[in-house]
């Protein structure tokens, strides 16, 4: 599954991180992405031994220079991209980033504007008008923070005629933030295309939130 997966790889670039540093300010970020791939692990019916052998800390090798932000963010919009592109055809919705808790800061709307440019250049793809996703949301007394689920995605979709709605959001950590992304048909639930990212809150990220 490509979001085991992704988890998997955050971690043991945190992981990689801490013994790199010889620090435990990674230690509760270790922990909640561990704690995410065994949730994630027993919902696709992972035996209980495989689940252990991924959450147990494997060999790191040194990392390259950590990215700027916006180096990341293209990145990671160019993940979604490059599975998405032979998936999904018609109409999508950009519901917009949102932390895990009511708060707005700078971050959220860059990346809803990369995630909206990133959108735009997929050909077979029609996106639909900001406007209309802030008049339903104001209508159904909704916030994006509700939109992660994946529920309720799938209603604000119907509510627009959209065929897709891409949504995100951001956990912030003690050391580290996790910014995840999906794409969700919203005719059958499923998720086409998904991709995330584990940056170190240092003075860029910090300026942002």
């Amino acid at each position: 599954n490509k979001a085991f997966t992704l988890a998997r790889s955050a971690r043991d670039r945190i992981a990689n991180a801490k013994m790199r540093l010889e620090t435990d300010i990674f230690d509760k970020s270790l922990e909640a992405l561990n704690n995410y791939m065994r949730l994630l692990g027993g919902e696709l019916t992972f035996t209980e031994d495989a689940i252990k052998e991924v959450t147990e800390t494997r060999d790191m090798t040194p990392e390259p220079e950590t990215p700027s932000f916006m180096e990341a963010a293209a990145r990671f919009f160019d993940e979604i991209k490059l599975e998405a592109a032979d998936k999904i055809t018609g109409t999508l919705a950009v519901s917009g980033f949102s932390f895990t808790e009511e708060k707005k800061a700078p971050i959220l709307s860059l990346l809803d504007n990369s995630a909206e440019v990133a959108m735009k250049s997929l050909k077979k793809v029609t996106l639909v008008d900001r406007k209309q996703l802030d008049k339903v949301l104001a209508e159904q007394k909704l916030s994006l923070t509700g939109l992660f689920e994946t529920d309720t995605a799938i209603e604000i979709g119907k509510l627009l005629s959209a065929q897709y709605m891409l949504t995100g959001t951001i956990v912030p950590m003690k050391s580290s933030i996790a910014v995840f992304s999906r794409i969700i048909n919203v005719e059958t639930g499923v998720v086409e295309s998904a991709a995330q990212i584990v940056l170190p809150r240092n003075k860029e990220i910090e300026d942002m939130l």
